[in-house]
């Protein structure tokens, strides 16, 4: 797994409280509207046969993602050509 990929929460979760990029839609009569946000897993539950956890954006909002990625690295900035 690369920092690039997106993944599915039901495969893995990201370390708690640690702010990672979600993507989650929303659907209406006519569209869906897909979404990219910065949210954190804030709680887990889990029992025998379940992992739940709970994800929460900066304003606590609860929200649902379909998928998950952590933040890339930042670029290099040692060969730009700065003025």
């Amino acid at each position: 797994m690369t920092k690039n990929e997106w993944i599915s929460p039901k495969e893995k979760l990201p370390d708690f409280d640690v702010d990672v990029l979600i993507y989650y839609e929303i659907e209406s009569k006519t569209t869906t509207y897909k979404y990219i946000e910065i949210a954190s897993v804030t709680s887990i539950t889990q029992g025998k046969d379940y992992k739940n956890a709970e994800w929460k954006d900066k304003e606590y909002n609860s929200k649902e993602p379909l998928m998950w990625m952590p933040f890339p690295d930042y670029p290099s900035t040692n060969n730009l050509n700065r003025k």
